[in-house]
């Protein structure tokens, strides 16, 4: 899950798309509404900062980006496992020992603007380091695009 300002990569995190039973469109599709903690009508979870991805052929809320409230999923992040939506990270980290810093669903909820453009492709990426969050929040105010 990569996040752009000017065609320059400013945050990246662990991502989960769809397990092989399920399918995550691929495609060109915007950010939609914001919702703190809904729960899913169809399986019952809280999810925790949802994004919708407005998604043209399928019913607003069915597909989103958020977080999961419980922890053993964290084990899973970057695997195929969600129902279809995109799932980051929600847990708060400490980098260095120091003061707690947004995990990558609450990063994304508070600093992503509704309206963004995201595409969705299936293809692998590079190996990455994780980026200190607090120097990229100027930037992510100006983020112009997502790439997942």
């Amino acid at each position: 899950y990569q996040i752009t300002y000017n065609g320059e990569i400013i945050q990246r995190f662990l991502t989960s798309a769809a397990r092989s039973d399920k399918s995550t469109p691929l495609g060109k599709y915007k950010l939609g509404n914001k919702l703190p903690a809904p729960r899913s009508s169809i399986y019952g979870d809280i999810m925790p900062f949802w994004i919708t991805l407005l998604i043209p052929q399928y019913p607003v809320g069915l597909y989103g980006t958020h977080g999961l409230a419980e922890e053993s999923y964290l084990y899973d992040l970057g695997k195929p496992v969600s129902h279809g939506c995109l799932r980051l990270s929600h847990k708060e980290v400490k980098e260095n020992g120091k003061k707690n810093v947004l995990g990558a669903a609450h990063w994304v909820y508070q600093y992503v603007p509704t309206g963004t453009p995201i595409t969705i492709f299936k293809a692998p990426l590079t190996i990455f380091d994780f980026e200190d969050y607090q120097k990229l929040v100027p930037l992510a105010r100006r983020a112009d695009s997502l790439s997942i």
